[in-house]
């Protein structure tokens, strides 16, 4: 299936997490939270350490995007900018929620 068996690790997945020859960026960060759950996945200092493992950030986007199909959003929906701007905002509040008053001012 991989030429010289570079993509072995994904055997496993297809199937499970994807369903193509290779997967997607967002079916890539699947396989990364299901290989790696307790491992870091995002670090930022803003201007505090904030530490979120694969599973974290899997259960925190799964809630975003759960969220924003409430409000509308659907799958493979195409973006205007506004839009966009408005769903890093919703992310970003949602991810750090003590920092929405950064947005507010």
């Amino acid at each position: 299936m991989y030429p010289h068996r570079t993509f072995h690790f994904l055997e496993p997945f297809k199937g499970k997490l994807f369903n193509g020859d290779i997967p997607t960026l967002a079916e890539i960060f699947q396989i990364a939270a299901a290989r790696y759950p307790d491992k870091k996945c995002l670090t930022t200092y803003n201007p505090d350490k904030f530490v979120l493992t694969f599973r974290e950030a899997r259960d925190k986007i799964l809630t975003l995007a759960a969220s924003l199909v409430e409000k509308g959003r659907q799958q493979r929906m195409k973006f205007s900018p506004d839009k966009i701007i408005s769903d890093f905002y919703a992310m970003y509040t949602e991810l750090c929620p003590e920092k929405e008053e950064e947005f507010d001012n």
